[in-house]
């Protein structure tokens, strides 16, 4: 694999941590004041360099990891040196001595009560990890750094409680009784109320169908735009429409994906108010926040407190120069809200543009229930004008702009890409016995029900049809509505049924990227080619940018190397498996020469969005790894 090959296999790189990190294990479901009081003591500890939530995968009364990862995101806003981390295991001392085992060189200390039993937990830790014990590793120390404890008592309870403890289960009642009064007596006061609702908005919102239209632009109240390879409705035949218009530059309504921070504003009694979710979003922005909220909920942030609060400013200056009636019809005070994307270089994600500009995508209006009642790409055209007008397009930090469409031309490989991605199509079509009019779901059924009966095979077992239709439900299509344990169940193969349950707990998941790879890395390598034809991209050099992004790379797959060189542990071994799936899925789309300094295109086909990404996936996947 040339030099991605060079980059995997070269010596392992160890920089030794400074001050004392503390490990926070716990499950978490979900967290509460009681567990943010305690990661913020620590934090500011002034011999503290960092404190490290580590979360276990388990789910409790239908609160999961990624819930719990979500809400310490808000509370951990303005945070300097608290970070939170996956891990494998759920029980939380198992957690502890399992990062201890990969970590690297550094002073770590697990976090604990003074007293009790947590401090004999403490104290066993600390001697197993010893010179001379069981669990020591060369360069690490583990050392005690107890401290007293103090339990957040309830108040402004309406159950009796108050005075009591707060604790997750708890928490996890009010939530079930939707009692959102209470639900707020489980953080310290001092919370923003705009913070709580977005918690509780996390905490109680519904898992969306797969088949529920995606809709523009990631981040904030937005939602998740599909790559077309998500979209099981597809047919065989929409694939090869999109390769053909996407190499012969004739793909509808594409625009230039970019890789900001995502920001919703509308214009509300005089300000310009912000979104992060629904909750604002709703009874016509009532709980949208002002400039100076928005401030305050990134202080301590660096560069993404200047980001934001700056953009807010802007944007107001701008606006309050339009006229009433104009700011009646773009904003409808607080009906209506642009969608926009913040560009700054010293908060850049992936790619460096280069530019401090807000770029306009479209304005939604929303009803009082924030449903989205209309969705307007050319009224942001029209603010546009009418900001030009005014003369108010650049202001003090940025300057405000629309995302214009893209030229794609056609490519000049045109007919030999089209053959290359049609015969992959036309391959897998022949395999499992597919037409052009079937969809691009009956193959992910097809290759999942090869691989259940090639495993019973070897049981000498034959899987009923209903058991088969479970597992791809529950494997391919994320449907878990039918317990494992009940799939278990109707499993007459003592063998077959022992490999489901297993495989169901650790496997599956990499199983189902093998099953995803044909097809996602045909329209990844469809985004290289496309984007390669782009003739109008925001950044401002692009040569500079993409000898950016690949030294941002290069350093980031020595981090992880760095993170793997235990590779007989659990964690070791998944960030080593991760760095080998994600330089193959490059490597398979042109390696190091397919970065290009964009995230990809949004276009739209058959009435829906989508968006092409090209090789901006695997590298925000490593970029990102090491990021908790």
């Amino acid at each position: 694999m040339n030099d991605l090959t060079k980059y995997l296999v070269e010596g392992i790189l160890q920089e030794a941590e400074t001050g004392i990190i503390v490990l926070l294990p716990g499950g978490f479901k979900p967290p509460h004041g009681g567990h943010l009081d305690l990661a913020v003591r620590y934090s500011k500890l002034p011999n503290v360099s960092e404190v490290r939530i580590l979360i276990g995968p388990k789910e409790r009364e239908g609160i999961t990891r990624e819930q719990s990862i979500a809400v310490w995101n808000e509370l951990l806003i303005g945070a300097r040196n608290i970070t939170v981390q996956k891990v494998a295991e759920d029980n939380p001392l198992l957690a502890a001595y399992k990062y201890i085992e990969v970590a690297k060189p550094g002073t770590y200390a697990l976090a604990a009560s003074s007293k009790g039993e947590d401090y004999e937990r403490v104290k066993k830790f600390v001697q197993g990890h010893a010179e001379g014990s069981k669990y020591h590793k060369t360069g690490v120390e583990v050392v005690e750094l107890p401290i007293n404890t103090r339990p957040l008592p309830y108040t402004g309870r309406t159950d009796g409680l108050n005075g009591k403890g707060v604790g997750s289960s708890t928490l996890r009642k009010d939530l079930a009784k939707k009692d959102y009064k209470n639900f707020k007596t489980n953080y310290p006061s001092t919370i923003p109320e705009n913070i709580l609702r977005a918690i509780y908005d996390v905490l109680t919102k519904k898992t969306r169908a797969m088949s529920e239209s995606m809709v523009l632009l990631e981040g904030g109240a937005t939602g998740h735009l599909a790559h077309p390879y998500e979209d099981y409705d597809l047919t065989f035949k929409d694939v090869q429409n999109m390769i053909d218009a996407a190499l012969g530059g004739t793909l509808v309504s594409a625009q230039e994906k970019l890789d900001g921070q995502n920001l919703m504003v509308t214009y509300k009694d005089g300000q310009v108010r912000a979104a992060r979710n629904k909750g604002q979003v709703k009874d016509f922005a009532a709980n949208s926040l002002t400039v100076k909220q928005v401030e305050d909920m990134f202080t301590g942030r660096g560069p993404i407190q200047a980001a934001f609060t700056e953009a807010m400013k802007d944007l107001e200056a701008a606006i309050n120069k339009l006229s009433v009636n104009q700011k009646q019809k773009f904003f409808a005070n607080g009906a209506k809200f642009v969608n926009l994307e913040v560009l700054y270089p010293e908060t850049a994600n992936v790619v460096p543009y280069g530019a401090s500009q807000l770029r306009l995508h479209h304005i939604k209006e929303y009803d009082k229930a924030g449903n989205v009642v209309s969705e307007d790409v050319e009224a942001v055209r029209q603010l546009q004008g009418a900001i030009r007008q005014v003369q108010a397009e650049n202001q003090k930090t940025y300057e405000i702009r629309v995302t214009d469409p893209i030229t794609i031309k056609k490519s000049a490989d045109y007919k030999a890409q089209k053959e290359e991605l049609t015969k992959i199509i036309a391959s897998l079509m022949s395999i499992y016995k597919l037409k052009p009019n079937d969809k691009v779901g009956l193959y992910y059924q097809a290759w999942w029900k090869n691989y259940i009966n090639q495993i019973a095979k070897t049981y000498q077992y034959t899987v009923p049809e209903n058991t088969i239709v479970q597992l791809i439900n529950r494997w391919s299509f994320g449907n878990k509505e039918v317990n494992i344990r009940v799939i278990r169940d109707g499993i007459d193969n003592d063998g077959f049924k022992n490999w489901v349950m297993d495989f169901d707990k650790k496997e599956y998941a990499e199983q189902k990227k093998i099953a995803n790879k044909p097809i996602e890395n045909l329209f990844l390598r469809l985004g290289v080619y496309t984007l390669g034809n782009i003739e109008n991209l925001v950044s401002l050099n692009p040569n500079n940018s993409v000898r950016q992004m690949k030294g941002d790379l290069k350093k980031a797959i020595e981090q992880i190397k760095s993170f793997a060189k235990t590779d007989t542990t659990d964690e070791g071994i998944v960030a080593l498996k991760f760095l080998k799936r994600e330089l193959a899925r490059l490597q398979d789309i042109g390696g190091f020469n397919a970065i290009l300094p964009t995230e990809g295109i949004v276009f739209k086909y058959n009435e829906k969005l989508f968006k092409l990404t090209g090789a901006f996936a695997p590298i925000n996947q490593l970029l990102g790894y090491m990021r908790f």
